[in-house]
């Protein structure tokens, strides 16, 4: 399963584990970019779950159910 269709199952199903594994495979890289903006670990680490939060919540709109990207492939 790529990003696109992980985040498919996400928007349709609420499939978790294709869900956590988005998180798993991305959170390196969205982290590193918060630590790199904010200069503050804890502070990236909250940055970084607010932007897996703000993912699941707006896979859910109507352009992520018909095959929308968030996420590059």
């Amino acid at each position: 399963m790529n990003d696109p269709e992980r985040l498919q199952a996400w928007a349709t199903r609420r499939d978790e584990p294709a869900f956590a594994e988005l998180v798993r495979l991305h959170l390196g890289l969205v982290h590193g970019s918060a630590l790199r903006q904010v200069r503050e670990p804890v502070l990236a680490q909250e940055v970084a779950q607010a932007v897996f939060l703000v993912l699941a919540d707006k896979a859910g709109l109507p352009a992520a159910r018909e095959g929308g990207c968030f996420l590059p492939s």
